[in-house]
């Protein structure tokens, strides 16, 4: 995302989409109209240096390319974090798992632990299932299914300009860093696009089995994944979550997770926030702690060090 924000506040939001289309253009000539260039990468488990963790990556899709860059540095701080929080849990729950950055990053690093991953869309999850084989993480898991309220198959729409990308939430735009579509004006002119699939869903409460550091990042239906959690986040059955939030979701998650026994804090500075709190960019991830917890002193440390 940091991609095609840089590149939005040069040139503007409509010709960052242009220049993405043109960009996948050129690939999609290159492979044939498979819209894929799928390559390997592979770096140190930012966790555990000596072993490599291996990815397989579509550079056709802009995401990724971020992934392809980045490497080990892709969201350090938040890894760590988490690593911290699996020394004294059972599980790492990915919600949103993508191609698998996170859960293969814990389950590299913690082979006794269980981490399961969730995934709906196809493409992400194929490439989510190769790269837990290449790693032979035996650990890891893949479902196909989104984590959800709804207790049935809901529909879940796809943002053709964020590749890899969706939500449950029906989208009036689609968003990719800066860039914005007015969502009638994509489909009048891509008559051809599928707006959305069925996928399967389960509620947070089923899949958290034991103590679990959770990750969520569900392109703005964060609320509903986590009210979907309510019983074990009140029974405290999680410690530690990562969350994407956006700046129409923040108050609504702070708020639930005051509810529940957590405070939050803004990635990567572990500002303190509350309800009312302007996110510097749309999206930010922050970072919801027990309250009280050994963990929450560990990050107020953070905070210090960070401020100092």
């Amino acid at each position: 995302m940091q991609w095609c924000q840089g590149m939005a506040s040069s040139h503007g939001n409509w010709h960052v989409y242009i220049a993405m289309e043109s960009f996948e253009e050129t690939f999609e000539a290159f492979v044939a109209g498979e819209r894929s260039y799928n390559v390997w990468i592979s770096y140190p488990n930012p966790l555990i240096h000596e072993q490599m963790l291996q990815l397989r990556v579509n550079l056709c899709e802009n995401n990724q390319q971020w992934f392809f860059r980045l490497r080990q540095q892709y969201d350090r701080e938040e890894i760590l974090l988490l690593a911290e929080g699996m020394r004294h849990a059972e599980m790492f729950i990915d919600i949103g798992s993508n191609i698998g950055i996170y859960a293969l990053t814990i389950a590299q690093a913690f082979p006794d632990k269980r981490v399961v991953a969730f995934e709906p869309l196809l493409g992400n999850y194929e490439s989510l299932r190769a790269n837990i084989a290449r790693n032979r993480a035996g650990n890891c898991v893949v479902q196909q299914r989104a984590i959800s309220t709804a207790g049935r198959s809901v529909r879940f729409y796809i943002n053709p300009i964020h590749d890899g990308g969706g939500s449950l939430i029906p989208p009036k735009k689609y968003k990719t860093g800066d860039v914005e579509i007015d969502v009638d004006e994509y489909r009048q002119k891509h008559p051809s696009f599928d707006p959305w699939i069925e996928v399967e869903t389960a509620p947070l409460n089923e899949a958290v089995l034991g103590k679990s550091i959770v990750k969520i990042d569900v392109e703005g239906a964060e609320l509903d994944v986590l009210r979907s959690g309510y019983d074990v986040l009140k029974r405290g059955l999680v410690e530690l979550m990562i969350v994407e939030v956006m700046q129409d979701t923040v108050d609504d998650v702070v708020e639930l997770m005051d509810e529940v026994g957590f405070d939050s804090f803004l990635m990567p500075e572990y500002a303190h926030i509350s309800k009312g709190v302007r996110l510097p960019w749309f999206v930010r991830n922050i970072v919801c702690v027990r309250k009280n917890s050994g963990l929450e002193a560990s990050i107020w440390q953070r905070r210090k060090e960070s401020a100092g």
